[in-house]
């Protein structure tokens, strides 16, 4: 079918930046547009990409910092497994969070996540500090208690 709608390319992000987790992997961090901070990121075995066409609505009205985990998207390859997943998903959250703001500066900040993203985000706020001003999180893979 060659007359499939195409999505319009994404502008260059301002700036990209990876940052390292404490086994040597990295994660990829992009930065578009300016204003207020929102910070988004993608479920399993996707990546942040995959989701474009909801955070570049973002872009013209907002500071869209987005980020792929370990192993997803533009982030480094599958190198080995992780022992431990959640707790592991949890630390990397805390590394990428404070990498964000050593890279770009600190910002009250609104969360937009995805699936393993929003349940990563969730658990790292019941251990953690957090930035957020408020977070949205679509089909955390969670159960009520």
């Amino acid at each position: 079918m060659t007359d499939a709608p195409q999505a319009a390319a994404l502008p260059a992000a301002k700036h990209a930046f990876d940052v390292r987790l404490e086994d040597g992997a990295t994660a990829s961090v992009r930065v578009y547009g300016s204003g207020p901070r929102v910070i988004c990121s993608h479920g399993n075995g996707l990546a942040a990409d995959a989701f474009q066409s909801f955070w570049r609505l973002f872009i013209p009205d907002y500071e869209t910092v987005v980020f792929d985990f370990r192993h997803h998207g533009r982030s480094s390859p599958y190198a080995k497994p992780i022992p431990h997943v959640w707790p592991q998903l949890i630390r990397d959250y805390d590394v990428i969070m404070t990498g964000i703001t050593r890279e770009i500066g600190a910002a009250p900040s609104l969360g937009a996540f995805h699936s393993m993203s929003a349940l990563a985000t969730l658990l790292h706020a019941s251990e953690y500090e957090s930035p957020w001003i408020g977070i949205v999180g679509f089909e955390p893979p969670a159960t009520p208690p």
